[in-house]
């Protein structure tokens, strides 16, 4: 991202009644007191142990999400690893549903694999496909009924709403699909993904998986709350988060809950607030690779209220980077860096003969880092990691779009614009739902180089009062790589930031001009956000 050709437009609110920034929290959720859930009984789920294909992250999502839940829940059940079987989830869903009575809701999570297969009903879905999640004795010729097919998913969540029990289902799975954009060879090893493909013939599956019951009609569906972890043609990636392996849903659901707290003990939890910002969290934990889907019911509980959920440290010291060597000679790693183990998941890959950097993910992050240029590779990927893990705590959205999508272009895919993008690729950046008065933006090009993007000279380091900023013509320009865009809205001013910013214009000092974003953060009245853009030749 460059800001040669950078044009500001500001997209204020005429006559609107308040700045955005001035909305309270309450008001932000939208939701009232009598909409409180009266109990929660929590289900959580976490496969890392597939007989084929397994998984590094479920555990650590499952123990994630039922740490996070635990103050707000009368009762937390969890199934973990080997325990997770068909049998074993059927059960134990009838045992939470037993605990609930009109007015509860059941928190249910499921971190494992996903995958699809041609409709076992001919006729009986619109896509022609079946949805269906894994349990951990899943084998295609030897356990091919270890699953749950989507209609029997829903019968069993309308059956709570018939008895007024609301369900809260988040699903850190992917269902199929392709990617969205081009993986480095080098990364295929690298990244897991949460969906079971090639690995057995569909038409095995079809008669061997037993018809599911009719899919409930919607209006049985209203009470439910559906967190999906991407769009059904997005893999979901495992992640590396504050040292572990996660799915990014999971992280950004328990950092959620979390951010509940309103005193000393009291935390409120409000579902539409906790929507918005999860799909904010996700984009900027994964780069936007992934798009998280959210249907919330129209009826029952919105608003969870119990104790202070524990929030995760903040990291102020950033870990070592774990890089996956192709072709590099013997020799000292830069400061913060080790080698990646033939176990570890790598956080860069690199390919010293071509001069390339890679992501785990599979984007190229330099065209041309030599041994010259790896401290500094390593010094960006730390600092990105402190400021996405302040994302985590207070979303902002932050997204590209095209500028000029082709006529037809469904909103979802303009706003997701998850691409790496060949040069010369118009595109905009835009900031939505800014709660505070006061901003400050760079860049943090491939190379590790900083670039003031607001406030620029004679700019005030101020947000609009409309609560939307958006900076059109963005062209993608030389060199191939990454850009990372930073920004950070507060309630306190920034003037003092944006000059020691604006001092670091045009160096390469990622870290410094993190670490000075970061310093000002107060408790509360702030958010941060963090967009990557990738690009490629033609």
């Amino acid at each position: 991202m460059r800001k040669l050709s950078r044009r500001l437009a500001l997209a204020g609110m005429a006559g609107a009644a308040a700045p955005a920034w001035a909305q309270s929290s309450a008001e932000r959720g939208l939701v009232q007191a009598s909409q409180q859930a009266r109990a929660v009984h929590a289900l959580v789920v976490g496969i890392n142990a597939y007989r084929i294909q397994p998984l590094r992250g479920c555990v650590n999502d499952a123990q994630l999400l039922a740490a996070a839940v635990r103050p707000f829940a009368a009762s937390v059940t969890t199934l973990l690893d080997e325990q997770a079987s068909r049998a074993n989830f059927l059960a134990a869903w009838r045992q939470v549903a037993g605990r609930c009575g009109a007015g509860d809701m059941i928190f249910l999570s499921f971190s494992g694999h996903g995958f699809r297969i041609p409709e076992i009903v001919p006729g009986s879905e619109a896509d022609g496909m079946d949805d269906l999640i894994a349990f951990a004795p899943f084998h295609p010729q030897q356990a091919p009924t270890e699953v749950l097919v989507d209609d029997e998913i829903e019968t069993l969540l309308a059956e709570q709403g018939q008895r007024r029990v609301s369900v809260m289902f988040v699903a850190d799975c992917c269902h199929s699909g392709t990617l969205t954009r081009s993986v480095e060879p080098a990364a295929l090893r690298e990244v897991r993904y949460r969906t079971l493909s090639g690995a057995f013939p569909p038409s095995q599956m079809r008669g061997l998986v037993p018809p599911p019951p009719p899919s409930p009609p919607a209006d049985r569906l209203t009470q439910v709350h559906f967190f999906a972890a991407s769009l059904e043609t997005e893999p979901v990636p495992e992640i590396t988060f504050q040292g572990s392996q996660h799915g990014a849903l999971s992280i950004a659901i328990a950092a959620g809950f979390a951010r509940g707290a309103v005193g000393p003990q009291e935390a409120v939890v409000a579902l539409p607030a906790l929507a918005t910002e999860a799909v904010q969290t996700v984009r900027a934990l994964v780069d936007a690779r992934q798009n998280p889907q959210v249907a919330l019911g129209t009826e029952g509980p919105r608003l969870l209220r119990g104790l202070v959920s524990p929030r995760p440290q903040a990291e102020t010291q950033a870990r070592e980077v774990r890089i996956r060597m192709e072709g590099a000679l013997g020799g000292a790693l830069p400061e913060g860096a080790r080698r990646a183990g033939p176990l570890d998941p790598a956080d860069l890959i690199w390919r010293a003969s071509e001069r390339l950097l890679i992501s785990p993910l599979g984007d190229m992050v330099s065209a041309n880092i030599g041994p010259a240029e790896l401290p500094m590779a390593v010094e960006r990927q730390r600092a990105l990691w402190l400021a996405q893990e302040a994302v985590a705590r207070q979303p902002l959205e932050l997204r590209l779009e095209l500028m000029n999508p082709p006529p037809g272009t469904p909103a979802e895919q303009r706003r997701a614009a998850n691409a790496d993008h060949p040069l010369g690729t118009r595109l905009k950046l835009v900031l939505e739902q800014l709660r505070f008065p006061n901003l400050v933006m760079f860049n943090i090009a491939g190379d590790g180089t900083v670039q003031m993007l607001y406030p620029m000279e004679r700019e005030a380091p101020v947000a609009p009062p409309g609560g939307r900023l958006s900076l059109d013509d963005l062209e993608v320009k030389p060199p191939l790589g990454a850009d990372h865009v930073v920004a950070l809205c507060t309630r306190r001013p920034l003037a003092d930031l944006a000059q020691r910013l604006a001092r670091l214009d045009e160096t390469k000092a990622p870290m410094q001009a993190v670490r000075a974003t970061l310093e000002v953060l107060p408790e509360g009245g702030w958010q941060m956000g963090v967009v990557g853009l990738f690009r490629r030749r033609g």
